[in-house]
């Protein structure tokens, strides 16, 4: 009987031993996975960073451009306005001048 009690101790330590390597198995196997898990849900996240500022840089870019384009139209038109400013300012001074000529030639006449 005591033989057999021995056999059983024994019997049941190497089970703890196995069963320790396997937990400790399964603790390792979890750990590993943890870490691709986090490694892979790390490139996501650098990946899905670089897709944002990708088209935050385009969307910045697309704007600057039409900002640019308005600007240009705007000086245009600014240019055209002054263009046409400065003709009737000069056909204003031929205007006068020739009034003043006119005038006189006619004092003079007289």
């Amino acid at each position: 009987m005591i033989k057999k009690i021995k056999e059983v101790e024994e019997k049941a330590e190497n089970l703890r031993g196995e069963v320790k390597i396997k937990a400790q198995a399964i603790v390792d196997d979890a750990k590993k996975k943890t870490k691709e898990i986090i490694n892979k849900a790390k490139e996501e996240g650098r990946v899905e960073k670089q897709s944002i500022i990708d088209k935050a840089k385009e969307e910045g870019e697309r704007k600057a451009q039409l900002i640019k384009r308005e600007n240009e139209n705007e000086r245009e038109e600014l240019r055209k306005k002054g263009l046409s400013n400065l003709d009737k300012a000069v056909s204003f001074i031929v205007e006068r001048l020739l009034k003043t000529e006119t005038s006189k030639e006619k004092g003079l006449r007289n």
